[in-house]
C-alpha cells in the first residue's frame, strides 16, 4: 500500500530535517560571543522553523492517516473489488483533504 512508503517517506524527512537544524545550531555556537545579536536572531528564525516544520509534519501525518481509511474503505465497499483511482483522481482528493484539514 501507499500507506507504507508515505509514512517512510515522513520518517526519513523528519531525520533529515533534524540533522539539519542540529547543524545549523552547532553553526551558530561557532558565531563570535561579539556578534550575540545574530546568532539570538538566527536561533529564533530556527525556532520559528522547527515549529512550522512540526506543524506541516501533522498535518502531512493525518492526511497519510486518512488517505489509509480512504483506501481501506474502497477497497471493503466495493463488494471486494478494488477501484483503482487514476492520477487525478488522488491529486483532486489530495488537495480536498488539505482544504478540509486547514478549514476546521
Amino acid at each position: 500500500m501507499a500507506a507504507n512508503v508515505s509514512f517512510r517517506w515522513l520518517e526519513i524527512l523528519e531525520n533529515d530535517f533534524d540533522k539539519a537544524f542540529v547543524d545549523l545550531d552547532l553553526l551558530l555556537g561557532e558565531i563570535d560571543p561579539e556578534q550575540y545579536e545574530l546568532t539570538c536572531d538566527g536561533r529564533q528564525k530556527m525556532t520559528a522553523l522547527s515549529a512550522a516544520f512540526a506543524q506541516l509534519w501533522h498535518k502531512a501525518q493525518t492526511i497519510f492517516q486518512y488517505n489509509v481509511k480512504l483506501e481501506v474503505s474502497i477497497q471493503f465497499s466495493c463488494s471486494g473489488n478494488y477501484i483503482y483511482f487514476n492520477w487525478w483522481d488522488k491529486f483532486s482528493l489530495f488537495f480536498f483533504i488539505i482544504y478540509s484539514i486547514t478549514n476546521f
